[in-house]
């Protein structure tokens, strides 16, 4: 009875296996399913970041000089977003960076090309700290959204450098659009430019503003409130001419009204930011109106010049006798400066080499140094502004 038992014992063993095995082979002979991989995968067109393009341009550019490449304006553009970045003492960049000096360009600043002169570039050449430069307006859009370009080339510049320290430098728009940065208005679309928990916020201890308009630039608003009346032909012909010409002209951006707009005295800056103004006071002559703004002719064929007396006191009746050709006094001064400058400039002349320029940096890094020792600023400290005492 036991060895019946165990020969049915044996016997299902052998079945069951038997079965298993054939479940096996039969398996083995199907098709192994298809993976999906990554090369299966229809393949998506990734887009740079134009910023991240920019970032290694910069990186190149630093790399390059720092091995001893060019002793003249070096340079890198970002054709996206039309940024361009770049030193204007290559020599000075080859060492350590402790502190640096930026230049922000305002309006069309065509950077490279202003500063590729004999005497510019040279004049520059010999400052002891390297100079670069960011040209956010060869295409100028509202300062919000140019801020925050400013801002991401600024933090580019700043990382592969390594500097501690830097004072930007800003002319025209620029200095609206660094105000725009500072102030936590700076937006591309969806994204914003946390300045406060930035890298710029403790590396950038000062800024020098040449020529800004805080308040907006009125000429054109001035002109376009010029009411045509008999005894009025000629202004109401300029105004004509500026309303055809410059209606889209990007000083649009920085009207008086946009301006207000766009800062309160309730903003609120870094309580470290040591900031200087500089309020050019030498307006345009007719010549020089006429190189800069040539008027258009008029309907009959006849030309039109701003050397025509008519013409110039129609400038100097709006109230440009008192400006830098471009900005009215009023319009650049900046109550919550720490310090207010005024200088016998003309709006486009704060880059020659007669102007002060490193004189001011070197100041505000001198005014920061005094100010650290004496009141050091608390961790991410922003405050607003008070008016600058009489």
């Amino acid at each position: 009875m036991k060895i019946q038992i165990i020969v049915v014992v044996v016997m299902i063993s052998l079945t069951f296996s038997f079965k298993v095995g054939a479940q096996d082979k039969i398996r083995a002979l199907e098709p192994l399913p298809i993976r999906r991989t990554v090369q299966n995968e229809p393949k998506l067109r990734q887009i740079p970041d134009p910023m991240d393009t920019l970032g290694q341009k910069i990186e190149t550019l630093v790399k390059n000089v720092r091995a001893g490449h060019g002793s003249r304006i070096q340079y890198v553009t970002e054709p996206q977003t039309e940024i361009q970045v770049g030193l204007l003492n290559p020599e000075r960049a080859r060492g350590l960076q402790d502190k640096i000096v930026i230049v922000i360009t305002g309006y069309e600043g065509s950077t490279p090309e202003y500063f590729d002169d004999g005497g510019l570039s040279g004049s520059y050449q010999r400052y002891t700290k390297p100079i670069y430069f960011v040209d956010a307006n060869v295409d100028p859009k509202p300062p919000v959204e140019t801020a925050y370009h400013l801002g991401m080339a600024i933090e580019k510049i700043l990382s592969t450098t390594g500097a501690a320290e830097c004072v930007v430098v800003c002319h025209s728009k620029g200095g609206v659009d660094f105000r725009t940065l500072v102030t936590g208005k700076a937006k591309n679309r969806q994204r914003t430019y946390d300045y406060r928990h930035s890298p710029l916020y403790e590396k950038i201890v000062g800024a020098v503003f040449l020529a800004t308009p805080h308040h907006g630039v009125g000429l054109l608003d001035r002109i376009e409130k010029i009411t045509a009346q008999d005894d009025k032909d000629e202004e109401a012909d300029l105004a004509e001419a500026y309303a055809e010409n410059y209606s889209d002209h990007p000083e649009r951006y920085i009207s008086n009204q946009a301006i207000d707009d766009l800062f309160s005295q309730q903003d609120l800056y870094p309580e470290h930011l040591y900031m200087l103004n500089v309020v050019g006071q030498r307006y345009y002559s007719p010549v020089e109106m006429d190189e800069l703004w040539p008027l258009p002719s008029k309907k009959n064929g006849d030309e039109r010049s701003w050397r025509n007396s008519v013409w110039y006191k129609l400038y100097q009746k709006l109230g440009y006798a008192q400006s830098d050709g471009l900005v009215l006094v009023t319009e650049a001064s900046l109550d919550i400066a720490d310090h207010q400058v005024f200088i016998w400039l003309s709006h486009d002349q704060f880059f020659i080499p007669s102007s002060p320029v490193t004189v001011y940096a070197d100041e505000v890094f001198q005014k920061t140094k005094e100010r650290k020792a004496s009141k050091p600023p608390k961790t991410r400290d922003y405050i607003p502004r008070k008016p600058r005492p009489k």
